[in-house]
C-alpha cells in the first residue's frame, strides 16, 4: 500500500479533527493546568503534529475558548415548555433546576469548571468571561421561562426574577463542595436540593387572591 493511500486514510474532514483537538485539550488542561499546557502537549494527546493543530486554531487561547464553548454545546439540550404549558415553579424547578444538580454531578464539568475558575484567572482572558460562556445560554433560556411566568401569573416579579441566576444561585454550594472535595453524598445532596425548592417555592409562587 502506498504512503498516498495510508494517508487518505488516516485524512479526517476538519470538524472531526476539531473535535479530536479539543477532546484532547479537556484532558491536558486539565492535567497541567492552563498556563503550563504547551500547544505541543495539546499536539501530542490528539496524535497530531503541532502544524497540524496550528491548521485549526492560532493559539492557545482560542484552543480554550473553542473547549468550552464545545464542552457547553455537548449537554442534553434544555426541552422548552410550549406556548400552553402554564409556568409553574415546580416546572422550573424540573427544567433547570435539576439538571443544575445533574451537571455538577459530573466529573468532567467539575474539571472544566475547575480548569476556568483556576487555571484560567492566569491566562489574559477573566475566568468570568469565561464562566460567561459556560452558563449565559442556559440563564437566557431561563429567563424566557420566567418572563413567561410572570405573564401567566404564575410566578411573582421579585430580585428572583429580575436576576434569574439567583434561581441556581443555591446550587452552587453543591458544586463548591464538589470543587473543595467537601460533602456529595446522595442523602446530603438530597436533602440540599429539597431546601433549594422550598426556598423557590416560597420566593417565586405569585399571590393567588
Amino acid at each position: 500500500m502506498s504512503d498516498k493511500t495510508t494517508a487518505e486514510r488516516h485524512r479526517l474532514p476538519p470538524q472531526v479533527r476539531v473535535q479530536q483537538i479539543l477532546d484532547a485539550a479537556f484532558h491536558v488542561f486539565a492535567e497541567k493546568g492552563f498556563v503550563a499546557t504547551r500547544i505541543d502537549d495539546i499536539a501530542s494527546a490528539a496524535g497530531l503534529s503541532k502544524g497540524g493543530v496550528y491548521n485549526h486554531f492560532s493559539s492557545k487561547e482560542e484552543i480554550f475558548s473553542s473547549m468550552v464553548r464545545y464542552r457547553v454545546e455537548q449537554r442534553p439540550p434544555i426541552e422548552m415548555p410550549d406556548e400552553a404549558t402554564q409556568i409553574t415553579v415546580d416546572l422550573i424547578c424540573e427544567t433547570f433546576v435539576a439538571p443544575v444538580y445533574a451537571v455538577f454531578a459530573d466529573d468532567d464539568e467539575i474539571r472544566l469548571l475547575r480548569i476556568i475558575m483556576v487555571e484560567a484567572a492566569r491566562s489574559s482572558a477573566h475566568p468570568a468571561d469565561r464562566l460567561g460562556a459556560y452558563s449565559q445560554p442556559f440563564v437566557e433560556k431561563l429567563q424566557q421561562v420566567v418572563d413567561r411566568g410572570i405573564e401567566q401569573g404564575n410566578l411573582k416579579a421579585s430580585a428572583f426574577s429580575r436576576s434569574v441566576g439567583l434561581i441556581v444561585t443555591p446550587a452552587l454550594g453543591y458544586m463548591f463542595n464538589r470543587l473543595v472535595g467537601g460533602e456529595t453524598s446522595a442523602a446530603a445532596v438530597a436533602a440540599y436540593r429539597a431546601e433549594h425548592i422550598a426556598l423557590l417555592r416560597e420566593v417565586l409562587t405569585a399571590d393567588k387572591e
